[in-house]
């Protein structure tokens, strides 16, 4: 028998080994427990994963952690092995820090002894986690003891089970609805108004193309840390959104006026939700909010194909809070074991307090060198 770190006891019964590539994983039978877990994310499906770590995975070492029954696929564990504190290599999940609602790999319904032995034995293994963005309804935030948690970011989002009328109505006023109107109205003013939707790959590539250009022109002389700000950003988003196409996961929606594009939504959909990943507008239309616009429009066409709810993702940005229906608190776990892992853990959880905390102890330590020096010339 094994004690989870929350206490649970796990039967030795369920054999859980460790993978490095993605080869020997069924990408059907993964994408089908993602799509089942507690909290479904885009940023765990194999045609997200298996992209991200070609293009980023340089220097470190894939530690997937499965467990199996009968041979199948039951639950996983996708780590990478990378950069190290004092003494102790950190594992995190594949895809950090940009892996969003990251979790175990597991159907909601998913036993905790399975989840506690996953963990246990990725811990085991490499004595560092530290797992960033948590969803507070996944399997990792209710089998961690609480001291593990610490508040990182928090995520909107919008529900939508009720439909798309309900939720227009509900998320704006009627001076708002007619301040609408009135933008499209002033768009059309500046030439014909299309609105496009790609989803299959064929569509998503040249879409792709339009929406870095209007990205380009949104950021132009401002910092940008986004994938789509270089060629090799550029590059992973062309791989990774032409993989999700193929399992109809993208959705684009291009607004274009006189056949230019000026504002586009890039969303990603699993799980029966919608997850807005990339939009941006040109800002030489921005007296007329396409941006706003052309992302009411991607809501409503997700809300028609059966989304239940809309993610916006990490960042409390005046949109995304105006739209959300509440904000989430998303968590980073930073779980050790052993005396180093538990040393390193004190520096990945105190982030700016840890480096105080280093300038103190090097401080500390100097006095106590001092002191030494002290007693031994007084005491021969």
């Amino acid at each position: 028998m094994a004690v989870g770190l929350a206490g649970a006891v796990a039967p030795a019964t369920m054999p859980v080994t460790t993978r490095t590539t993605f080869d020997t994983i069924d990408a059907g039978r993964w994408d089908e427990l993602v799509g089942s877990m507690p909290r479904p994310t885009p940023f765990l499906l194999h045609g997200w994963i298996v992209p991200w770590w070609r293009h980023y995975g340089a220097g470190r070492e894939l530690a997937i952690h499965v467990s199996l029954a009968e041979g199948r696929l039951v639950a996983a564990l996708p780590l990478m092995v990378g950069a190290t504190c004092p003494g102790a290599p950190v594992a995190r999940f594949v895809g950090a820090p940009d892996s969003t609602l990251a979790d175990i790999v597991a159907p909601a319904e998913t036993d905790e002894c399975t989840l506690h032995r996953l963990l246990d034995g990725a811990v085991a293994e490499h004595r560092l986690l530290d797992l960033y963005s948590l969803a507070p309804d996944g399997h990792l935030a209710s089998i961690l003891p609480a001291r593990c948690l610490r508040t990182r970011t928090r995520a909107a989002v919008m529900d939508m089970r009720d439909g798309w009328e309900d939720v227009f109505a509900r998320k704006t006023s009627r001076g708002r609805r007619a301040l609408y109107r009135r933008r499209w109205r002033q768009l059309r003013a500046a030439g014909s108004v299309e609105l496009s939707v790609a989803s299959e790959e064929r569509d998503v590539a040249p879409a792709l193309e339009d929406a870095f250009r209007v990205h380009a022109l949104r950021w132009r002389g401002r910092p940008d840390v986004s994938t789509f700000a270089d060629e090799g950003g550029r590059e992973f988003n062309r791989a990774v959104l032409a993989a999700l196409a193929r399992s109809g996961c993208v959705r684009m929606v291009t607004l274009r006026v006189a056949g230019a594009p000026v504002a586009f939504t890039c969303s990603l959909h699993t799980g029966g939700r919608m997850f807005l990943y990339r939009l941006a507008f040109d800002p030489r239309y921005s007296r007329c909010s396409p941006g706003i616009l052309v992302t009411l429009e991607a809501i409503r066409l997700a809300a028609e194909e059966g989304a239940t709810h809309v993610e916006f993702l990490r960042g409390t940005e005046r949109y995304k809070t105006e739209l959300g229906d509440r904000c989430d608190v998303l968590s980073e776990a930073v779980v050790a074991r052993g005396g180093r892992a538990q040393v390193a853990k004190a520096l990945v959880n105190g982030g700016t307090r840890a480096d105080r905390t280093m300038v103190a102890g090097r401080r500390a330590g100097r006095q106590l060198v001092r002191a030494l020096a002290f007693r031994s010339a007084h005491n021969g």
